[in-house]
């Protein structure tokens, strides 16, 4: 259907713009990575993958985005990423004028995809200077209200409490994804711990038996 059609297209529209902006301001920018993004991973993510998880997950980030923008630093690209994501809010500000969600008087999957990414760059404490203009947009503002009003015991924090709000959504995500991987890094050092350990008394078994033998020799004493 039409719609279908539209939500596919906003849905890319939103990962290739919002989705930049964000991972730039939150794991590139290099003040907010130091003030937010580090100790925030660092308080969330099990001992003691805390000490480094942050690090690896901000160098795949910047990997990526060198990747897709093709420039040898990041920090080139900044002046496109905040370009790029004001023209989809000035976008998404200018459909969404006049009505009360997306698709009409009830929300849909795309309201709620719309919702997280402003939700999340109004409420983060990285600084950036989207807040402002998103605070310019009185048509996602009252979007986002008109949702935290429906659906308020749903929404992790609140943008009056930004780095508690900023906490909340992020320690929820994370949660989802990053603990399980660290449960499996630690069963798999586990199970690695018991093979070294079989591989050494395996081996110290041979070294005795052969000695016994006489297949070693031992050093004799002058």
């Amino acid at each position: 259907t039409q719609q279908t059609a539209e939500c596919v297209a906003m849905t890319a529209l939103l990962r290739q713009r919002l989705q930049s902006v964000l991972l730039y301001c939150l794991w590139c920018n290099e003040d907010n990575y130091n003030t937010v993004t580090s100790k925030l991973y660092g308080r969330t993510v099990p001992f003691p993958h805390n000490f480094w998880y942050a690090w690896r997950r901000r160098r795949a980030v910047k990997a990526s985005m060198l990747a897709v923008y093709g420039v040898p630093d990041v920090d080139l690209t900044k002046d496109t990423i905040y370009k790029q994501a004001r023209e989809c809010l000035n976008l998404l500000s200018g459909r969404l004028e006049g009505q009360q969600f997306f698709f009409g008087e009830k929300p849909s999957s795309i309201d709620a995809i719309i919702f997280a990414y402003i939700h999340l760059l109004r409420a983060t404490a990285a600084q950036h200077p989207l807040k402002t203009h998103i605070q310019a947009c009185p048509a996602l503002c009252q979007f986002q209200t008109r949702i935290e009003d429906r659906f308020g015991s749903a929404v992790p924090g609140s943008i009056e409490g930004p780095a508690a709000g900023a906490e909340a959504t992020a320690t929820h995500g994370i949660h989802r994804w990053t603990v399980v991987r660290c449960l499996r890094s630690r069963e798999w050092w586990f199970n690695h711990r018991l093979n070294v350990a079989s591989v050494v008394v395996a081996g110290t078994i041979l070294l005795s038996y052969a000695a016994a033998r006489g297949i070693i020799l031992r050093p004799s004493s002058s």
